[in-house]
């Protein structure tokens, strides 16, 4: 990971991904759907808000699997956020300069605005790319909706990543879920 920065800055976040970034998104969109490994993932629309793009996926059997939103900072890191239909969260860190071995895991301390969110386990499904599987904490998901500046603690150093447009991105992720996610199913961790 190379954008390491002071420990109260982050790099702006801009909306236009760069051309090395078109090369990596489709590979963390991957990741994004490991979890349900089947590949054959269709997108159900987009939605934009500030510098964050974002939209609905559904599985190759028709049913809705996940809403996200991703941005691109100015080092290159694309900083995405996945919600499923079950209500967990993942995050995914990706930059194509980074070089993983695909299956290694990292432990990681998650901060924002330097409140402690809890340590959890890095992946590396891609040569580069991160994945964190946050699960269904709601405070987790507020603090990324609230703060500021998220802070990914690994291998004793800090990475900083700007929150910016957040608070309204989230918001429409929510409404997303909302949307795309069949009536069927329990709603008992809206």
């Amino acid at each position: 990971m190379s954008n390491h920065t002071s420990r109260r800055e982050a790099p702006e976040l801009r909306y236009r991904p760069s051309r090395s970034m078109l090369l990596i998104i489709p590979a963390v969109l991957t990741v994004l759907l490991a979890f349900q490994a089947r590949a054959q993932n269709t997108e159900l629309w987009q939605f934009s808000s500030g510098v964050w793009a974002g939209g609905a996926y559904k599985d190759e059997k028709g049913r809705f699997g996940h809403c996200y939103i991703t941005a691109t900072d100015t080092t290159g890191t694309l900083l995405a956020m996945v919600i499923t239909a079950d209500y967990d969260l993942q995050l995914v860190l990706g930059k194509p300069e980074w070089e993983f071995n695909k299956g290694e895991t990292y432990e990681i301390d998650l901060y924002v605005d330097r409140k402690y969110l809890g340590r959890f386990t890095a992946s590396a499904k891609q040569r580069s790319s991160l994945s964190i599987q946050v699960g269904d904490r709601v405070d987790v998901f507020w603090w990324l909706q609230n703060g500021y500046i998220l802070t990914v603690s690994a291998a004793q150093q800090d990475f900083h990543y700007s929150l910016k447009g957040t608070k309204h991105a989230l918001a429409k992720v929510k409404e997303c879920l909302d949307l795309a996610k069949p009536p069927s199913l329990p709603d008992s961790k809206r």
